[in-house]
Formats: C-alpha cells, sequence, structure tokens
C-alpha cells in the first residue's frame, strides 16, 4: 500500500477560534467528519507548508500567502507569523 504524505491548515481567527470544515457524506474516509482543511501533498508542492496553503484556499476560498499577505475571510492572526485576510 502506497503512503502518502498529507498536510493541514490549523487556521485561527483574532477571536482565537479554529476553522474546521465538513467532510461530504460521500467521502470514503471519515465521511460527516469536522476536520482541519488540508490534503495530500502534491509532487508541484515546494513543501508540505505550501500544499496546506493550497488545501485552505481549493476548500474554503482563503488566500494565505508564506510571506504572511494574504486575502479573502475577515482577517485574524494565524499561528507561525502568516495572517489570512
Amino acid at each position: 500500500r502506497e503512503v502518502r504524505l498529507g498536510a493541514v491548515a490549523v487556521a485561527i481567527d483574532a477571536d482565537e477560534r479554529v476553522l474546521l470544515t465538513r467532510r461530504p457524506q460521500s467521502m470514503r474516509s471519515f465521511p460527516g467528519a469536522w476536520v482541519m482543511p488540508g490534503g495530500s501533498v502534491d509532487v508541484s508542492d515546494a513543501t508540505a507548508a505550501a500544499a496546506a496553503l493550497r488545501e485552505l484556499h481549493e476548500e474554503t476560498g482563503l488566500a494565505v500567502a508564506e510571506d504572511g499577505g494574504g486575502s479573502g475571510g475577515s482577517g485574524g492572526g494565524a499561528r507561525g507569523g502568516r495572517r489570512a485576510r
């Protein structure tokens, strides 16, 4: 069985709330579960952090640059020096 690397984004707003998404009931693994945005690291992803940020954008529309800039959402601080906007 192939092992795949995964990455998740922990998005925390200014009120210390953590963003969770709900997996569709049609998913094979953990249907209906509340999870942090994330997924597999693709070969095109430079790092696992880049994969987590890509997945965050794909799943929620939030865009966060690795250098801390971002767009979309309501703002607030993120751990690791990144800000979601």
